[in-house]
């Protein structure tokens, strides 16, 4: 998938989700465990020129690893202002 579809792809579920914003949320916040974490960057080839996205951010800590470590830039959206903070 090319670069300019991905980042159309998430705009689109970002719009969507904004959309259907909720006051409490379907699921439980669980964050995701490091050694996960490093998956999911390894099979999304989340490099220096990527922006990374991450709806539903919880923490954040999905883009801040890519930042960190990999020199990707990104946002983290959360309706839970608690988890933000």
């Amino acid at each position: 998938m090319s670069r300019l579809l991905r980042i159309i792809f998430c705009g689109a579920l970002l719009a969507a989700a904004s959309a259907h914003a909720q006051t409490q949320p379907d699921v439980p916040y669980v964050s995701t465990p490091p050694g996960v974490l490093a998956a999911i960057l390894d099979m999304a080839k989340v490099g220096a020129g990527d922006y990374l996205i991450d709806l539903g951010a919880g923490d954040g800590r999905i883009v801040i690893e890519a930042a960190k470590a990999r020199g990707a830039r990104g946002v983290g959206v959360e309706l839970q202002t608690n988890l933000v903070q």
